[in-house]
């Protein structure tokens, strides 16, 4: 899983879920968190990587100074700290996702899910020496969930609303007009949830449709 982080406000992206590393998966992740950033008014002028070699090919390090006017830098080789903020990052996401799964009762298949969902939580949290979250220092304001979407706890039991076509009738329980299912994180402005009966995981974009069960165990 591929993740950056704002040196200046300690805000992550990502980690994004590959299905391989290469130069191609490098450079569209690099090149979506540059433009994330700027379209929340950051000025990005240089981009550190360590020597993993998709970061360090010849087309990564030329895509994206042509295309995002950008400085490639390179930590030096086996030094963890030259890339420190997000070596830090990554090891935060890793104790999350895994006190998330054992809590959630889960197994390592839904860890790389966690690890997504960790890093939507920890932007919504402050540095433990300051007193507004890394999401504010980001973005110049504090979330509001009245307009975004509340993070729940991972892997807790959802009742969720069937899109109109797929409902039965009130009453007529073998139609089936709700599904039940697994909280796993949260994509725009989307919840990320699978069904207990298929397994198959959908986006539902209708937060009110969602009823969860554990309301007053939030994540923070």
């Amino acid at each position: 899983q591929y993740s950056a982080v704002n040196s200046k406000t300690a805000y992550g992206f990502g980690p994004g879920g590959v299905k391989k590393h290469d130069s191609k998966s490098a450079t569209n992740f690099a090149e979506k968190a540059i433009r994330d950033a700027r379209a929340r008014g950051r000025e990005v002028t240089h981009v550190r990587f360590d020597r993993g070699t998709d970061f360090t090919a010849d087309n990564t390090v030329q895509q994206l100074e042509t295309r995002l006017q950008v400085t490639v830098e390179f930590a030096p080789s086996k030094w963890h700290e030259g890339v420190g903020d997000t070596e830090c990052n990554h090891d935060i996401l890793t104790r999350m996702a895994e006190h998330f799964c054992h809590r959630a009762g889960l197994g390592p298949q839904y860890f790389l899910a966690a690890r997504v969902y960790a890093q939507y939580i920890l932007n919504m949290r402050a540095l433990s020496n300051q007193d507004i979250s890394r999401f504010e220092k980001e973005l110049g304001f504090p979330p509001d969930f009245k307009k975004m979407l509340m993070p729940y706890i991972f892997g807790c039991k959802v009742l969720v609303l069937r899109d109109a076509p797929l409902r039965g009738v009130y009453g007529n329980e073998a139609a089936g007009r709700t599904f039940t299912g697994k909280l796993l994180g949260i994509e725009d402005k989307a919840y990320i949830v699978e069904k207990d009966d298929t397994n198959i995981i959908e986006q539902v974009s209708v937060p009110s449709y969602i009823n969860f069960i554990y309301l007053k165990l939030r994540t923070f």
